[in-house]
């Protein structure tokens, strides 16, 4: 999915728009049903704030960050939702492993197996 870009009250370069776009790209090996990414630089006064949204199937992350360079600000955006992102990721495969493994304990006791017939003598 493209990155979108909106510039307020300011002009991005073409290298912190590809380094963005690159860094996000990365994204997808925590979450690879991304369904749309969001990127807003706004120059306030001598600073610059930058709000990145991606959402996907079931979340939506924003990171938002405030720098005295455009560049900076970006990077610190990006890299707050990467961070809520990989947090997310790991949250979702210790659930996984966790179910796997009790379903593991179920079978080896015995308890999710049927009662076996009696024995007729």
């Amino acid at each position: 999915m493209p990155l979108v870009f909106t510039a307020r009250h300011c002009e991005l370069s073409a290298a912190v728009r590809q380094r963005a776009a690159k860094k996000v790209d990365k994204m997808n090996k925590y979450i690879p049903a991304m369904t749309g990414s969001h990127l807003v630089v706004t120059r306030e006064k001598s600073r610059y704030e930058a709000e990145l949204v991606i959402t996907a199937k079931r979340l939506r992350v924003v990171g938002k960050a405030q720098a005295m360079d455009p560049a900076t600000a970006v990077e610190d955006a990006v890299d707050r939702v990467a961070q809520q992102l990989r947090k997310d990721h790991a949250r979702r495969q210790d659930q996984r492993l966790r179910k796997a493994h009790a379903w593991a304990q179920i079978r080896k006791s015995g308890r999710g197996q049927a009662a076996a017939p009696p024995e007729i003598e």
